[in-house]
């Protein structure tokens, strides 16, 4: 099974975020469990996570977690993506990163 975290500030934006990801990944080929967390947890869950989705809060935080993490792991997201409904483009860069 594939890890996917998604890290913001506190975790509870990410709430609405994670459910219509779930809903749009389900027809991938492959088994993905998708989790919540917070940005201070990234360094420590990160690891076993095979992608990591940073909120737009977290941009400010990017060189430092790209120093240990892979840029193949990492997905910064657009702050657009981020408030919209509409998690098309999330859900391609998850695809193009696990293939």
């Amino acid at each position: 099974m594939l890890q996917i975290g998604l890290f913001c500030t506190t975790s509870l934006s990410g709430t609405i975020l994670i459910g219509l990801l779930k809903e749009k990944i389900k027809d991938f080929e492959k088994e993905i469990k998708v989790m919540s967390f917070p940005l201070s947890e990234v360094l420590m869950v990160g690891k076993d996570c095979d992608c990591i989705l940073l909120s737009p809060q977290a941009r400010f935080n990017y060189q430092k977690i790209k120093k240990e993490f892979s840029d193949e792991k990492l997905i910064m997201i657009p702050a657009e993506d981020f408030v919209s409904d509409d998690v098309s483009r999330i859900a391609e860069a998850i695809k193009a990163k696990l293939k």
